[in-house]
């Protein structure tokens, strides 16, 4: 995933997980230049960094309006709410159709 495409799931008010909750919420202190190091794949979006959802969060947060997964020859498309998003990956299709059904 790219950060670009995590910064559109943080503008639609995806619960995109940040890093400082995660220390926090384990009570343990470290620098943010180490946040990388720990989740290498944590993206800084205006000044925080944030994780990538999982497959199990966009089912979460999309619910009801999801209604079909699917792998073709060209990848992976997800149904929804009326809508239809592709994907080179689950995930990636889960997300496409997230980003749909917001707009």
């Amino acid at each position: 995933m790219n950060t670009e495409t995590l910064a559109e799931l943080r503008k639609t008010h995806f619960p995109l997980v940040k890093v400082a909750e995660i220390f926090t919420l384990l009570g343990i202190e470290i620098p943010e230049k180490l946040y990388c190091q720990v989740f290498p794949k944590a993206h800084e979006i205006a000044g925080s960094y944030y994780l990538e959802p999982t497959i199990e969060q966009l089912f979460e947060v999309l619910g009801l309006k999801f209604f079909h997964l699917g792998r073709n020859t060209e990848g992976w498309t997800a149904t929804g709410n009326g809508k239809l998003a592709r994907g080179q990956t689950a995930k990636d299709a889960l997300i496409n159709l997230y980003l749909e059904v917001q707009k």
